[in-house]
């Protein structure tokens, strides 16, 4: 998650913010469909859980950043930027009461508090 922000806000100096803004989202989802394909095997249950995390994570710092960080800033509007980030938490919620798991709600949830 740190590592996913720092490469969005600092190594692309000549990309826009579209560009990372969308480089950030498929990493997000990347890492979000990769922890759903590995939670299902039995011995990776736990590393997918903490995958999907961290995937539902990096996507929330990516929406965070269209309107908070003025290198990536598409938003303007502070209720739009709110609004994309609630959509955000309830869709991850959702997602994440699905696998009735403590282990990745935990983890979605402290990697979008940090």
């Amino acid at each position: 998650m740190i590592g996913v922000s720092l490469f969005i806000g600092y190594t692309f100096k000549y990309l826009g913010p579209i560009g990372k803004i969308l480089i950030g989202y498929a990493i997000g989802i990347a890492s979000l469909l990769f922890g759903m394909k590995v939670e299902k095997k039995e011995n990776f249950s736990v590393y997918g859980k903490s995958l999907i995390g961290g995937g539902w994570a990096i996507i929330y710092f990516v929406t965070y950043a269209m309107h908070h960080i003025q290198n990536v800033r598409l938003i303007t509007s502070p209720f739009v930027g709110t609004l994309a980030l609630l959509v955000v938490s309830v869709l991850s919620v959702f997602h994440i009461y699905k696998y009735k798991s403590e282990v990745a709600t935990a983890f979605s949830y402290l990697l979008i508090f940090i």
